[in-house]
C-alpha cells in the first residue's frame, strides 16, 4: 500500500482567511463599532498581545502555548507513548501521534489567519500617519504578521528546500484586508521572501518598547529563524552573532532559574509567553499535568551518557520515573541562535566555527565538559534522524549538533520541526496493541477544508475530503 492511501478524512472548520470582519469587531471593548483613532487600533493589538502574556483561552498562536508545546513534544520522539498502557489511571491525555491531531491543525490555521487578517486591518489604517503611537503600532503588526507566516509555513508546507522551492506550494499571501479577495497559494519561495520582507521593515522601524513584545530584536531573532529554515546559511551567520552578544549564553549557575521561572523574562530569553501567566490557571494546570504523565523517551534520557547529573539540563528536565519537570513556555534563546550558527558553520564546511559554538552552549550547561574537536566526536549511534536537512547521510558533527538542540531545547516545541526538517522519519507507536504510524506526508499538516472547498486552494498530499 502506498503512502498517499493513508489519507484521513478532515472536519469542517469554520473558514480563516475568507471571512468577514464580524470577529474583528467582536474584539473591540466598547461594543460593535469600527475603530477609527490610534488608540482604537491599539486595543485590537492589545488582544494580540494579551493572548501571548496569557493565553487565558488556552490557545497560543504567535508563542506557542502550554498546551500546544505538550501536544508537539507528544508527537515527536521525545515522550514515550509505548510505556502510557502501563500508567494505569495516570495516564496524561497526550495525542498518541499526529494522526490524531488533523482536525485540530485547521484551527491552527484558523488561528493565525486570523490575526494576519487583523494586522492587516491595523497597518492599512495606521501605518501611513505620523504619530509615534501610529509607528509603534506597524512596526508590531508587520512582526506579528511575519511570524504567523513563518509559523504558517513550517506547519502547513513541505520543507524548504532552496533548489525546488519555487515549484513548491507556498501559502495564500493576504496581503491587504479585502473579504472578497480568494488568494491561491503561492510558491514556497514566494512565502518565504514575503515573511522575510515583513520582518525585515519591522526591524528597520528600530522598534525598542517591551510594551509591544516584538522589539527589533525579537523580530531578528525570527527572522535569523526564517532563514534557518530556508537554509540561508549566510544569512543566519549574518544575523545571530549579534544577538549573542546581546543576550548571552545563560551559565550553569544561573539556568535553573531562568529556565523554571514562569513569568519572568531573564538570561538568555529574547522572547518568551506567558508573563503575565499563573500557575495555577486550568490550561497551564492541565498541560503540566499532561507532560508530567508521559513518560520521557529513552533515547532522550541515552544522550547525557553515563553521569547525566553532570548537564545541568538533565537535573532540570528530568523527574521520577522519567517524568517531565521541566516548564512549559513558549521561548526564543540564544542557545538556539548558538545552535543555529553552529549549523550554519557546519553546512558551509567550516567545522572550526561549528566546533566553537557548539563548545560554547556545552561549556554553559555541562559541568567539567571535554571540548569536542575534529578527533574526539561521538560516534553516531542509532538515531531517528539519519540525514540532515540537505538530504545528507549525517556527519559526527552534525549528529552532534542534533543531539544538543534535542536536549537545549526539549519541551520548547522543538523537536517536531526538527525530524520535519530533517527527512521526516517515519516512527510509530503501539498503544492497546493498535499500530499508529506517523508517515511522512503526516509532518505538513492538512489545510483547512473550508479553505480548500470555498477558496480553491490545492490540498496537501496524503489528505482528502
Amino acid at each position: 500500500m502506498t503512502m498517499k492511501t493513508y489519507t484521513h478524512i478532515l472536519l469542517a472548520i469554520s473558514t480563516a482567511f475568507i471571512c468577514s470582519c464580524s470577529s474583528f469587531l467582536d474584539v473591540k471593548p466598547k461594543g460593535k463599532v469600527i475603530p477609527k483613532s490610534d488608540e482604537e487600533y491599539l486595543s485590537v493589538l492589545n488582544n494580540m498581545l494579551y493572548q501571548v502574556e496569557t493565553y487565558d483561552f488556552g490557545e497560543g498562536t504567535i508563542l506557542p502555548g502550554p498546551s500546544e508545546l505538550a501536544e508537539f513534544e507528544a508527537i515527536s520522539d521525545n515522550l514515550d507513548a509505548n510505556l502510557e498502557d502501563y500508567m494505569g489511571d495516570e495516564k496524561s491525555g497526550l495525542p498518541l501521534y499526529q494522526g490524531s491531531q488533523i482536525n485540530r491543525r485547521q484551527s491552527m490555521w484558523k488561528n493565525h489567519y486570523e490575526y494576519i487578517r487583523n494586522c492587516n486591518i491595523i497597518l492599512e489604517a495606521v501605518q501611513d500617519r505620523d504619530s509615534e503611537l501610529s509607528k509603534k503600532m506597524t512596526a508590531a503588526c508587520l512582526a506579528i504578521k511575519g511570524i504567523c507566516y513563518y509559523n504558517l509555513m513550517r506547519s502547513f508546507c513541505e520543507p524548504y528546500i532552496p533548489e525546488t522551492a519555487n515549484d513548491t506550494p507556498g501559502l495564500p499571501l493576504v496581503k491587504t484586508f479585502d473579504i472578497e479577495e480568494r488568494p491561491q497559494r503561492s510558491s514556497l519561495k514566494e512565502t518565504g521572501e514575503y515573511i522575510c520582507s515583513l520582518l525585515n521593515k519591522s526591524i528597520s522601524m528600530k522598534l525598542e518598547s517591551e510594551d509591544y513584545i516584538f522589539t527589533g530584536d525579537v523580530t531578528s531573532a525570527f527572522l535569523a529563524k526564517t532563514l534557518f529554515w530556508m537554509q540561508d546559511w549566510d544569512g543566519v551567520i549574518g544575523i545571530c552573532p549579534g544577538l549573542l552578544d546581546k543576550y548571552p549564553l545563560t551559565d550553569r549557575a544561573a539556568y535553573v532559574n531562568m529556565i523554571q521561572e514562569l513569568n519572568k523574562k531573564q538570561g538568555e530569553i529574547i522572547v518568551k509567553s506567558y508573563t503575565g501567566g499563573s500557575e495555577t490557571n486550568y490550561y497551564y494546570t492541565n498541560a503540566k499535568k499532561a507532560a508530567g504523565r508521559r513518560p520521557i523517551n529513552k533515547t532522550f534520557i541515552d544522550l547525557f551518557g553515563d553521569n547525566p547529573e553532570k548537564d545541568i539540563r538533565y537535573q532540570v528536565i528530568v523527574g521520577n520515573r522519567r517524568m517531565n519537570k521541566k516548564k512549559l513556555c513558549g521561548r526564543v534563546r540564544s542557545s538556539e541562535i548558538c545552535l543555529m550558527l553552529a549549523e550554519a558553520y557546519a553546512h558551509q564546511g567550516n567545522d572550526s566555527q561549528a566546533l566553537k559554538y557548539l563548545n560554547r552552549l556545552r561549556s554553559n550547561r555541562i559541568e567539567d565538559v571535554t571540548p569536542f574537536t575534529s578527533d574526539n566526536l561521538p560516534a553516531i549511534g542509532k538515531r531517528l534522524i539519519s540525514e540532515n536537512a540537505r538530504g545528507v547521510e549525517l556527519t559526527p558533527l552534525m549528529s552532534a549538533i542534533f543531539d544538543e538542540r534535542r536536549k537545549e531545547l526539549f519541551m520548547e516545541g522543538d523537536r517536531w520541526y526538527e525530524l520535519k526538517r530533517n527527512g521526516r522519519p517515519q516512527m510509530y507507536v503501539i498503544s492497546n496493541t493498535r499500530k499508529y504510524t506517523t508517515y511522512k506526508y503526516l509532518y505538513t499538516f492538512p489545510i483547512n477544508r473550508n479553505d480548500v472547498e470555498l477558496g480553491g486552494l490545492i490540498q496537501n498530499d496524503g489528505y482528502k475530503y
